[in-house]
């Protein structure tokens, strides 16, 4: 993620590692970007796409708990 001002920290997960929902919230967003985004945008909407790791129950539950402005599935743009 990037703004005019910003670039968030890169994330770097092991390439034997399979990213499912638990590394993705646990290693991308709870260590990672989330931290970043909420002192970045003051708790501006976080977007995700149509990805597994990214649908889960488990990430738009945590998500949504932890960021109130997040927007859930049914409101997200057509993933390319």
């Amino acid at each position: 993620m990037s703004t005019q001002n910003s670039k968030s920290p890169l994330v770097f997960v092991d390439k034997e590692v399979n990213t499912n929902s638990i590394v993705h919230l646990e290693t991308v967003l709870r260590t990672g970007l989330i931290p970043w985004a909420m002192d970045e945008f003051k708790g501006v909407p976080h977007l995700q796409y149509g990805v597994p790791s990214h649908t889960s129950k488990l990430i738009q539950v945590w998500v949504e708990k932890n960021n109130p402005k997040f927007l859930n599935q049914q409101f997200w743009p057509p993933c390319c």
